[in-house]
């Protein structure tokens, strides 16, 4: 099988590697991957790979990491009598064609994967969801396929966003009457911008975004106000809460330094503008920036209400949010190996479209035992 392999120095350094198919054990089943999304979130993953352990999730040859991404798989082997050749489901793979996990506490919704290499690590990355088809889906191969990659693209960017947004709601908002959204146009902002108009809609929004990118902004109704980069020393002097999706010093800091005391909360949720990226230990005026990380926010939810409550309380706001993407992000699906590769590499380079999603899937032959 192939993998894509990622040089934890130098992310540049990728490249698919044709290794070995491990035998299963009792218990084990393979997974073969089938249609995923990519994009700046999955970048975030690998920028943060070691501080945040995601390079652990899914080991390989030493010094090297596989890139972490949402989507679907089909089973292809199976050493687990729960589950039969051709099972699907969605949740948290490596950039490979196959993967092996260790399903336990099984339901008719989902499972656990209890993978040794895994049982350290936080838990939110190791639950899956049985999975027949796209819940938008009508019928034909390429409709599922674009169906699919939409919902694989967006889904986890939306749950951090959400996770965010209902962190700032449970907080007060830190006493702030107002939120800004740095790097407006990506989909993590986006999605934090129409979450937070629905959890809270009497706190406006605010998304900054470069002076291209505005219209496209203000077209997606994510926001109550869209203003340009260039435009941020006009913003309102009143009390603020800050979520900053592109992780630029320049940026941070020049809304710190104009807010000043009337910034109550600052937060980095993402990293868009990677070349720019903002240490979180500067001394800024206002309140002292952190990283968001939604695990914790997760862990916090379930210890107060249980495993379903998050799904509960959030499922309707995806729904609208996958429902409206439809009238401001195309999603087109590719196919092969190669083209997977540019895409991380144009994306790792910043290149990607606001208003485009790209999603993928692999097509190979079924993989042999």
């Amino acid at each position: 099988m192939f993998e894509f392999r990622i040089d934890r120095s130098d992310l540049q350094r990728a490249q698919w590697t044709e290794c070995s198919t491990p035998t299963l054990q009792a218990g084990e089943v393979r997974f073969a991957v089938e249609r995923f999304g990519l994009s700046a979130n999955n970048i975030t993953y690998a920028d943060l790979g070691d501080k945040f352990s995601y390079w652990q999730f899914f080991p390989t040859a030493q010094g090297f990491g596989l890139l972490p991404i949402w989507g679907f798989a089909r089973v292809v082997e199976s050493c687990h009598a729960e589950f039969a050749i051709g099972q699907r489901a969605y949740g948290y793979w490596p950039l490979a064609q196959s993967w092996v996990l260790t399903p336990q506490v099984l339901s008719a919704a989902g499972f656990v994967d209890k993978s040794k290499a895994r049982l350290a690590l936080p838990s939110v990355y190791q639950h899956y969801q049985r999975w027949q088809r796209a819940p938008s889906a009508r019928a034909g191969r390429e409709i599922d396929a674009i169906a699919e990659a939409r919902y694989a693209l967006l889904r986890p960017l939306y749950m951090t966003a959400w996770l965010c947004a209902d962190f700032l709601h449970d907080s007060a908002f830190f006493s702030a009457g107002s939120v800004v959204i740095l790097s407006a146009s990506s989909k993590t902002a986006l999605a934090l911008g129409a979450a937070l108009k629905r959890l809270a809609p009497g706190i406006p929004t605010t998304g900054f975004t470069s002076s291209a990118n505005v219209e496209f902004v203000r077209s997606t109704g994510c926001f109550d106000a869209v203003m340009s980069y260039d435009a941020i020393e006009q913003l309102a002097k009143t009390t603020t809460a800050l979520v900053d999706v592109a992780g630029s010093a320049s940026l941070l800091a020049r809304v710190h330094q104009h807010l000043n005391d009337t910034l109550c909360y600052s937060a980095v949720l993402g990293i868009s503008h990677r070349g720019e990226l903002a240490p979180t230990d500067c001394v800024l005026p206002g309140a002292k920036p952190q990283l968001f990380f939604a695990p914790t926010q997760v862990k916090k939810r379930v210890e107060q209400h249980g495993p379903g409550w998050i799904e509960q309380h959030s499922r309707l706001d995806w729904e609208d949010f996958l429902q409206r993407s439809e009238a401001w992000l195309t999603v087109s699906v590719e196919t092969s190996l190669e083209q997977i590769q540019e895409c991380y590499l144009n994306v790792l380079a910043g290149k990607a479209n606001a208003d485009h999603g790209l999603g993928f899937e692999l097509i190979t032959p079924q993989l042999s035992c």
